[in-house]
């Protein structure tokens, strides 16, 4: 699993503990562009900090945001599709375990359902970079009442690209 350096300030994190599954729902304020970005890698020991501004250790992708960006597509398909199966398959090793685990019990459908009602529509690309062999994807869509965007990081599992977490900005 990836560490975190630093967030963007101001941060609302949600902490749910859901069956055998703990889900990080996070919202972050990523709206300048100097605001610190996670990083990490599959080093899980490994942490380093880089800013917006920062382009020396960042690799930017297609406008389309390449094979990341189509993992995040896939994984927004998923959720307005309510489909369990797609959703695990564009998540790394580890939260498909735990996501299984939800699975014996019949919690899976109820998590499912409050996912998508947060999840935003029409994702847009804004922009996409690789760094330390983790994948940055910036998004924006449609919420219930307003755009919205948000920040996407992706690992490499098994030479795929694997969503970790799709943070929306508050």
């Amino acid at each position: 699993m990836c560490k975190t350096s630093k967030l963007p300030t101001p941060v609302v994190i949600n902490l749910v503990k859901i069956v055998g599954l703990t889900v990080l729902l996070q919202s972050a304020a990523i709206a300048a562009l100097g605001d610190t970005i996670p990083q990490g890698g599959s080093k899980a020991d490994s942490t380093a900090t880089t800013t917006a501004d920062d382009t020396s250790t960042r690799q930017m992708l297609p406008k389309d945001g390449g094979l990341p960006g189509a993992v995040l597509h896939a994984y927004f398909a998923a959720l307005q599709a309510h489909d369990w199966n797609a959703l695990k398959a564009v998540k790394p090793s580890e939260i498909r375990v735990m996501m299984e685990e939800d699975e014996r019990d019949g919690y899976h459908l109820r998590m499912l359902d409050n996912m998508k009602a947060q999840a935003p529509a029409d994702i847009k690309i804004l922009e996409a970079w690789v760094a330390d062999e983790v994948a940055y994807v910036r998004y924006q869509g449609s919420g219930v009442d307003r755009q919205r965007k948000g920040l996407a990081e992706l690992v490499l599992e098994d030479d795929e690209w694997k969503l970790t977490v799709a943070g929306l900005e508050e």
